[in-house]
């Protein structure tokens, strides 16, 4: 667990814009469109699409925090270059936000690109964060694009972050040039389909949103330009998988029911699901909140608030605020394992029902720490 972090900007905050970085380049985007205001044209649809000499638009940025994950960055990376190949070359990118960089990770990061892939595609530059208002001024990001990377054309852009989850991502998120952000655990692997899955869901690249089960709905809302009400389409602004836990038993199997029924639910899907959002709602409520513990509870209640304020302001904003796909992402029982599996889910629903209660993340955070270490 990681100490206390700067405050995050609040959920109604305005964002403050980067300027979009380059092609090839590692460094604060855009990130697509603010949900406040009217939907801006994806890429372009039918016809022949972008020049052959122009650069491919990032749809979508898969950030994974990392800590001591040396042993398995390679096999990460090609998980996501293999899911990354049903989108076209540079649709995806790679942020890996380390928050240990001076362990391994980033070193078994460099051996899976390749020596020279890495010195000429990289290079340590001081970024000035606070332009996102998501991290810290000073962090060091490590250069960004390493378009062969197994031949793939598959961008990579390692960062250097504080540690801790939620500073972990937002670090990454600051730098991610995708109009979509997919928050991916390490120890989370994805099903074939996923990347084009999560862009229908949020109607990006030219694709209508539905609401998880391939049903594009429909709700009354009020256009932003003319303020006429009339039906528009309803495309979520986030989302997440279905929970699987990858171990045989029964036991494994009541908990992923239960997880699942609870998401369906309360409409609040945990880290391990691979939350995903639209760049701009993602820095409109202001990234993951500073948090030791419950950043990915607290993100889905800023979401909900965020569209109980703003509704739905136009033809492709938010009518519903999630998505909850039928396909599993598929988490490691290891933490299960090490500490047995009733004992394990018993604390994982008394850490929920007290945060849900009102006790504070970080005296939830000293008491797993407690509970952990006496294990």
């Amino acid at each position: 667990m990681s100490a206390a972090q700067p405050t995050p900007p609040h959920a109604g905050a305005e964002p403050n814009r980067a300027t979009p970085r380059p092609a090839g380049h590692c460094g604060p985007g855009d990130g697509g469109p603010e949900q406040d205001g009217p939907e801006q044209d994806g890429p372009e649809q039918g016809g022949h699409g972008p020049e052959r000499n122009e650069p491919v638009p990032v749809l979508l940025s898969v950030v994974v925090p990392v800590l001591h994950e040396g042993h398995r960055i390679a096999e990460l990376a090609g998980h996501v270059r293999a899911l990354a190949a049903e989108l076209p070359p540079g649709a995806v990118e790679l942020v890996v936000a380390d928050g240990a960089p001076e362990g391994d990770t980033l070193a078994a990061l460099k051996l899976a690109l390749g020596e020279d892939a890495w010195r000429a595609a990289t290079g340590l530059v001081a970024a000035d964060m606070s332009a996102t208002g998501l991290a810290p001024a000073g962090l060091l990001v490590t250069g960004g694009n390493a378009e062969e990377f197994s031949g793939t054309g598959l961008p990579v852009c390692a960062v250097a972050a504080p540690r801790g989850r939620a500073r972990q991502m937002n670090a990454g998120a600051a730098v991610a040039r995708g109009e979509v952000l997919l928050f991916q655990h390490a120890d989370t692997r994805l099903p074939d389909g996923a990347f084009p899955a999560v862009l229908r869901a949020l109607g990006v690249g030219g694709t209508a949103g539905t609401d998880g089960t391939g049903t594009a709905g429909e709700v009354e809302g009020r256009h932003a330009d003319d303020g006429v009400s009339r039906s528009v389409v309803s495309i979520p602004a986030a989302g997440a998988f279905t929970l699987a836990i990858d171990a045989p038993g029964a036991w494994f199997r009541v908990v992923e029911a239960l997880a699942n029924l609870r998401n369906r639910l309360t409409r609040t899907p945990y880290g391990d699901q691979a939350q995903f959002f639209r760049a701009g709602v993602f820095r409109a409520i202001g990234g993951y909140p500073d948090l030791p513990l419950m950043e990915d509870v607290e993100i889905m209640r800023r979401l909900r608030r965020r569209h109980r304020l703003h509704g739905p302001r136009g033809p492709c904003d938010t009518g519903q605020p999630l998505a909850l796909l039928d396909l599993r992402a598929v988490t490691s029982a290891r933490r299960w394992r090490d500490e047995g599996a009733v004992r394990c889910t018993l604390r994982n629903v008394c850490l929920r029902l007290l945060y849900a209660l009102g006790v504070p993340a970080q005296i939830l955070a000293r008491w797993y720490r407690a509970r952990k270490g006496a294990s």
